[in-house]
């Protein structure tokens, strides 16, 4: 497993992390813990990062949106997780039992209207400045879910947990109203 840049260690108002498909998981937000096909090789299991209290978004890829949040709660824990396939190869294949790390969340918040990747783009090209200053100053990776690949583009990037920084949240009202309610919690 490659070592992990916690940089945000140092900085207690980077508490936000993004879940891939994690809204509803009856067990809370779970990665894999061996690699998967959708798991890149050079991509550390961050889930083993999040602390109790800190803020998950939920990423679903079917909605290509940010759909909810919750708050995480005890320990990281290691436990079979299944997994459902996509829609396209679930009659071919059952759902699999992997075995995963699993981080509890509590009540899932529904972030209405969802947070499309189509909105994620405008907003994080005007940031580009500030996420790049951002990654100069902490180092890289930022483990940064979305490639910015112009303006109104981008695409999420392969991996079960990432790192959302400040900036982002701060710049999407919907998910700024999440950080508010989730630090008074």
């Amino acid at each position: 497993m490659p070592n992990v840049h916690t940089w945000w260690e140092h900085l207690p108002k980077e508490r936000f992390w993004l879940g891939i498909d994690s809204a509803g998981a009856a067990e809370g937000l779970a990665a894999p813990s061996t690699e998967g096909h959708r798991q890149r090789r050079d991509l550390p299991s961050l889930i083993r990062h999040i602390r109790s209290g800190e803020t998950v978004f939920h990423y679903d890829t079917v909605a290509q949106a940010i759909t909810g949040w919750a708050v995480a709660s005890g320990k990281v824990r290691q436990r079979g997780f299944v997994r459902r396939n996509s829609q396209e190869t679930a009659v071919l294949q059952p759902p699999r039992w992997v075995p995963s790390l699993v981080m509890g969340l509590g009540p899932t918040t529904s972030i209405e209207p969802s947070v499309t990747l189509a909105h994620i783009a405008q907003v994080q090209w005007t940031l580009f400045p500030v996420l790049r200053e951002f990654e100069d100053r902490v180092g890289d990776p930022l483990y940064y879910p979305f490639t910015i690949e112009g303006p109104g583009l981008a695409t999420l990037q392969s991996g079960h947990v990432f790192k959302l920084p400040r900036a982002l949240v701060e710049a999407i009202p919907s998910l700024r109203a999440a950080q508010a309610v989730s630090a008074s919690e």
